[in-house]
């Protein structure tokens, strides 16, 4: 915002699309980490109340 006001548009734009970017890399990561990840209803709550 800072620099959107300075008129600096050129270093904000760069700034933006390496936030963009950063973002969609963590999501990756999370995405990969759900993936690999191994559980099922049966561990969480729900599945441990209602399944036996």
């Amino acid at each position: 915002h800072h620099r959107v006001v300075l008129g600096d548009h050129n270093s904000s734009c760069q700034r933006l699309l390496i936030t963009i970017i950063l973002g969609e890399y963590f999501n990756c990561l999370q995405g990969l980490e759900y993936f690999e990840a191994s559980f099922s209803i049966r561990d969480r709550v729900y599945g441990s109340t209602f399944s036996y």
